[in-house]
């Protein structure tokens, strides 16, 4: 597990992959709902945009 920081999201994941030639990207949320929902998935839009290739895994958590 890596926690960083940067100016989004996707550039900072992205930035890890590259620089530690990784091969697998595991995304995790909290159930939310409305526009958060949104934004989560626009950040890992913009990753497997932007991104080297990768697998990239994304548990969720539904709400109960």
């Amino acid at each position: 597990m890596v926690r960083v920081k940067g100016t989004t999201v996707a550039a900072a994941v992205a930035e890890v992959v590259h620089e530690k030639h990784l091969t697998q990207v595991v995304f995790g949320r909290s159930a939310t709902r409305g526009w958060r929902r949104y934004l989560y998935f626009s950040a890992v839009h913009r990753f497997l945009r932007d991104a080297p290739a990768v697998d990239v895994h994304i548990v969720t958590q539904e709400p109960a």
